[in-house]
């Protein structure tokens, strides 16, 4: 849990509980991990929450990685194919972090080696800075 905090931590868009709306800058957050995922939450009872509903709660955090990040997207091309992004590019959250495709046949290639991709996008782009939380080493 604690790598994938390292390597998502730079990326999460949120400065508030992606459960229930809370300030995350005046109270200590929860590193929780959760399917592969970092969430930052105000307490164990979000946690419980998200655990119970997760669909919604990934939803939710998924909508405001791809507000935060696109306008700072560093490419106007797909990462895979190298053709050029229109409007019906895919956005595609992994880790945190926003990977823009052509379409669903790049999406494809890109899970069979998304480690490969990341890396090579987390090259070309500024990360996005944490929230101001103070953050526990709870998770």
């Amino acid at each position: 849990d604690d790598r994938i905090v390292a390597q998502q931590e730079d990326y999460y868009p949120l400065t508030t509980c992606v459960v229930d709306g809370k300030s995350l800058e005046q109270t200590a957050s929860l590193d929780f991990v959760f399917r592969n995922r970092l969430f930052l939450l105000c307490s164990f009872e979000c946690q419980e929450k998200l655990t119970a509903k997760p669909a919604e709660f990934f939803t939710r955090l998924n909508q405001a990685v791809i507000k935060q990040q696109t306008p700072s997207y560093p490419l106007t091309t797909c990462i895979v194919s190298g053709k050029t992004l229109g409007e019906k590019a895919i956005n595609h959250v992994v880790g945190n972090q926003l990977v823009r495709l052509f379409d669903s046949t790049q999406l494809n290639r890109f899970d069979e080696n998304p480690g490969k991709y990341l890396a090579d996008l987390r090259k070309l782009g500024p990360k996005h800075a944490p929230p101001a939380a103070k953050k526990t080493d709870q998770n």
